[in-house]
């Protein structure tokens, strides 16, 4: 009895260290076809414009500005007004002319949920590279198809034990989609980002075109961001992530 729970302990330890393994590779994979260790080591901050479509062929300009590890700015043009949302470290800031009761003119502290459904964004290089330096633990999960797209899926266990799952596609071994459960009016929903049409930039490979859905919501709840310009180590000034006074 004891020879077979030796063989069963050996055989369980020898599945976890090839599931180990086999994530490693996948998640090498992938930093070599986004660019290489060396460049996205040396990414400091980028500069995203871009349009989101809404509907009756209205598109919404906007920029991102990011800080790696830092700080993001988005800002976007909806009729003339402008939207606003800062996040720096583990707070926020925000002006939206479009919320209720007139909108609000001046800016607004974030909650700290609502910082900590962005705070992904103000790492420029993803998840998946150095994750074991950013504390996060990654298991690989199998193959499974993405709209017709063979993926390997990685789960992703953040510091503070939020899961999320990454599909990398298994022939061009980029980020085709994440699986995520957020937090929306109140409600935990999944939500459903794909990652399309890749450009070479600065030797990085960045998606031009991101959609996020979440399916319980329906169609409606879709958005999507077309990238026209990606500027990589750009320089930045401080100052447009301070919040400003009250009028």
């Amino acid at each position: 009895m004891k020879k077979i729970f030796f063989l069963v302990a050996g055989f369980i330890s020898l599945c976890s260290l090839t599931n180990a393994q086999t994530a490693d590779d996948v998640v090498n994979k992938y930093v070599e076809a986004v660019g290489g260790k060396d460049k996205l080591t040396n990414v400091k901050s980028v500069r995203l414009t871009g349009k989101m479509p809404a509907g009756q062929g209205m598109e919404f300009p906007f920029t991102i500005t990011i800080k790696n590890q830092e700080a993001m700015r988005f800002e976007m043009t909806i009729q003339g007004k402008s939207l606003v949302q800062v996040i720096q470290g583990d707070s926020g800031w925000s002006i939206n002319p479009f919320a209720s009761m007139g909108g609000k003119a001046d800016a607004e502290r974030m909650t700290q949920d609502e910082v900590k459904e962005q705070d992904d964004q103000l790492d420029i290089t993803g998840e998946l590279f150095d994750y074991n330096k950013k504390g996060y633990a990654i298991e690989f999960m199998g193959k499974e198809e993405v709209e017709g797209t063979d993926a390997y899926k990685l789960k992703v266990t953040k510091k503070d034990n939020e899961v999320f799952y990454d599909f990398v596609d298994a022939e061009s071994n980029l980020l085709i989609k994440q699986e995520a459960v957020r937090k929306m009016q109140d409600k935990e929903i999944k939500v459903d980002t794909y990652f399309s049409n890749y450009k070479l930039v600065d030797g990085i490979m960045f998606p031009l075109t991101i959609s996020v859905k979440a399916p319980e919501m329906g169609d409606a709840a879709t958005q999507t961001m077309n990238y026209d310009t990606v500027e990589f180590n750009v320089s930045v000034d401080n100052s447009m992530f301070k919040m400003p006074a009250k009028s």
